[in-house]
Parts: structure tokens; C-alpha cells; sequence
């Protein structure tokens, strides 16, 4: 669901988030491939490798908080 002001609201039947979360926010960009590489080199926390999913290409990492998200972009 595309919501007013650009944000998007997906459900899903099952869920593979860590920690039995209820949700999982998520962060939309241009190459999966490539913000992994950069981020990691960075230090960010990974969870997961990119992986493809029906809804695109993905990958899971935390926060320096501690909170889980995923990185994803649409499928080509």
C-alpha cells in the first residue's frame, strides 16, 4: 500500500524477523548489492546477506541501537 507522503505498508503471512518482532520497518534503496558492501565496510551489524524475496532484493541489519531493519529495493 502506497500511504499520502510516499511511505509504503506491506503485510506479509509469515515473517522472518529476529527477536519474534511484531513489524519490521524498512529502508528502500537504489542497490541492495551495493549499500551491503558499503555498510558493512562501515561496521553496521548484518544479519543477513542480500537475498531475493517476492517482494525484491534484501537483507537484514541492526541499528547501533540495537533495532532491526531491513534494506530492500524492487525487483528488476
Amino acid at each position: 500500500f502506497k500511504l499520502d507522503g510516499g511511505a509504503i505498508l506491506a503485510l506479509q503471512a509469515d515473517t522472518e524477523a529476529p527477536d519474534d518482532l511484531a513489524f519490521e520497518p524498512a529502508v528502500l534503496v537504489d542497490d541492495v548489492d551495493a549499500t551491503y558492501t558499503v555498510w558493512q565496510a562501515k561496521g553496521v551489524q548484518m544479519i543477513d546477506a542480500p537475498n531475493d524475496k517476492p517482494f525484491g532484493r534484501t537483507f537484514l541489519f541492526r541499528t547501533p541501537e540495537g533495532h532491526v531493519l531491513r534494506a530492500y529495493q524492487y525487483p528488476q
